[in-house]
């Protein structure tokens, strides 16, 4: 009489339409039981086989709900279970309850569920060791959520330890506290330890997950990339980070915020490789992602800074900023968890800082820098960091006082901080004295920054190929042309072996060596040959800047100012004429009429205009004989 159908729980269906009926105000799914998903549903029924054998079978869709991303929906329905008092197992509840709020950031009350499931198993007659690793596994990973890294380790430890005690329990508890110990050392800048655990947690997770194309398998490839990406080791960072968006993208839905953690980790690999559009394209399909999870919105402002970054790398500091404000603005109106976010505010008030930096509007980059400090009172790394910003902008200014003590402030932090910012801050003091003349200090500085980097790891070589650029800039001002070039040329074989060739780091080095060629050619008498690789290298210097940097930017002023200056040693005096103007074209949009850099270039314009007056005249004299 009860009209009841029923499904054994292997069951699948296809839908194959949906409808809403009018008039019985009903949904009414078409569907068909089909064979064709059987493998779908067996290989997830096995993977949650755990909760069945337990006589949970409600709980399954809840943890399908979850899976999904419908953090929200399996809140609603697990909440639903414990009120109605359909399910005994009060842990098994309490633990997805908890889970569903750790996945939408809810933290502390995630972690009041996974006590309250952690005291359930202290009083229970038999202890389940298995069901005690998983709640400790849930403790470590709100404590990692929540920057307690130490006591996350102590529990994620524990399950571990248990697990060698217990060997019949399954090698999956100990590869997901594996993983987890391999995040918490990244977070702790412990690389190499992060990467011994998460290889462990991989080894294992290829040998016992159902099938590879799985969501866990995701989070283990994405956190090896990051390692890599830390490391800047980026081909492989990009290898790890690709397979597990390719997973993601294959077994969950489409607006899954895991698929958004996966673009925006892709795209900074992507960014560092300098692929602007790629990654733009995916910094924006992590945004609209995090933007439709209610529960994920305090993921946005990463993908604001994130997006900032790679405005400034395009020179739009306007639009970096805005990207700034707005993380900013979302991080102070989160007050639930704003203690929570201090270090991410500190992050975005320091971008700000850097963006006003790079617009030349020191004030305001000052005033961020000294606000970013109060943040990191916690870090000694990043507090002496922003350090040398501050020092930097005092350098700029020509305040070289104020910022040499600044440097000074760092040094004397010297056995907390690593050596590669020891070596940065050598390198602007050598800066310094570079600029106040006092060229055998600052040579002796930047010999000793070689010194460290030649200690540092291979991915340094970018940071050794500046001391090489610096050294020749000085020996260039020595009028030592030969050690000039010396170095120059060491600093652009390394660029030009680790950087693609549109970079414009590498237009720098071209620039310097055409400084070199064009200095040697006017003091051999116009040596012909030392001229033309001069042309070359300014030629090979203005199209790497016209391919990469926006048409107004000053280093393309360089260009055409250099251009101009070799076209008038070679007498090429219209040419010469030619190239400055330009020159003018692009400063004239950027600073005002008394800026030094235009009162140069129509020095430069007014000694070309003399040498083609004269010639005019020659010319015209040259006439007036002949007639």
């Amino acid at each position: 009489e009860q009209q009841e159908v029923l499904f054994d729980i292997g069951c699948a269906f296809k839908i194959h339409e949906v409808n809403f009926d009018h008039s019985k105000n009903i949904w009414i799914v078409h569907m068909k039981l089909t064979n064709e998903a059987r493998s779908i549903v067996e290989t997830y029924l096995e993977a949650n086989r755990r909760v069945m054998e337990k006589g949970n079978v409600l709980l399954v869709f809840g943890l399908l709900l979850t899976e999904m991303g419908q953090y929200h929906q399996a809140e609603v329905y697990f909440e639903n279970l414990l009120s109605s008092n359909m399910i005994d197992d009060r842990a098994s509840l309490y633990t997805n309850i908890g889970r569903v709020k750790f996945h939408q950031g809810l933290f502390d009350e995630a972690l009041v569920c996974f006590k309250t499931v952690y005291d359930i198993h202290r009083h229970e007659k038999t202890l389940d060791y298995q069901d005690l690793a998983r709640t400790l596994n849930n403790l470590g990973l709100v404590y990692l959520e929540q920057k307690n890294y130490d006591l996350a380790l102590n529990f994620h430890f524990d399950v571990v330890k248990i697990h060698k005690q217990h060997l019949e329990l399954p090698e999956l508890l100990s590869a997901n506290s594996y993983n987890a110990i391999g995040v918490i050392f990244t977070y702790k800048h412990e690389y190499k330890r992060a990467l011994k655990y998460l290889f462990r947690a991989m080894k294992l997770y290829e040998k016992y997950l159902p099938t590879l194309d799985h969501p866990i398998m995701a989070t283990n490839y994405n956190s090896i990339g990051l390692v890599f990406y830390y490391t800047k080791q980026y081909d492989q960072a990009l290898d790890y980070c690709l397979k597990a968006l390719n997973i993601r993208e294959k077994v969950l839905p489409i607006s899954h915020p895991h698929i958004a953690d996966s673009c925006n980790n892709v795209a900074l690999v992507y960014h560092h490789l300098n692929e602007y559009e790629k990654t733009l394209d995916l910094f924006q399909r992590s945004l609209k992602i995090y933007e439709e999870n209610h529960d994920k919105q305090m993921r946005i402002p990463i993908c604001w800074n994130n997006m900032g970054l790679l405005s400034l790398d395009q020179h739009n500091y306007d639009q970096a900023i805005e990207y700034y404000m707005k993380a900013l603005d979302l991080y102070n109106n989160d007050d639930t968890n704003k203690n929570v976010h201090m270090e991410e505010i500190g992050f975005t008030i320091d971008n700000l800082g850097v963006a006003y930096e790079m617009k030349s509007d020191f004030n305001n980059a000052l005033k961020y820098y000294r606000q970013g400090l109060e943040y990191q009172s916690e870090s000694p790394e990043r507090f002496v960091r922003i350090l040398i910003k501050i020092g930097n902008i005092y350098q700029e200014q020509g305040d070289y006082d104020s910022a040499l003590g600044h440097y000074q402030k760092v040094l004397t932090r010297s056995d907390t901080i690593p050596t590669e910012l020891i070596s940065s801050v050598l390198m602007s003091m050598g800066i310094i004295y570079h600029r106040k003349h006092e060229n055998d200090l600052a040579l002796e500085i930047y010999k000793r920054v070689i010194s460290l980097r030649k200690h540092l790891s291979p991915n340094e070589d970018l940071e050794l190929a500046w001391t090489y650029n610096n050294i020749g800039c000085l020996y260039d001002d020595m009028s030592d042309m030969k050690r000039a070039l010396k170095y120059q040329q060491r600093g652009y074989d390394i660029r030009r072996k680790s950087l693609p060739s549109s970079h414009p780091d590498l237009a720098t080095s071209l620039n310097n060596l055409g400084r070199i060629h064009q200095a040697l050619a006017h003091y051999s008498g116009g040596d012909q040959v030392e001229y033309e690789k001069a042309l070359k290298d300014y030629k090979t210097a203005l199209h790497i800047r016209l391919k990469s940097l926006p048409i107004d930017h000053p280093d393309i002023a360089v260009s055409y100012y250099n251009l101009a200056s070799l076209h008038l040693d070679r007498q090429e005096y219209e040419e010469a004429n030619n190239q400055i103007q330009k020159a003018l074209s692009v400063q004239r949009k950027l600073s005002s009429a008394h800026h030094p850099d235009i009162r140069q270039t129509i020095n430069l314009e007014n000694k070309i205009k003399i040498m083609l007056d004269y010639r005019t005249n020659q010319s015209k004299q040259g006439e007036n004989k002949a007639s």
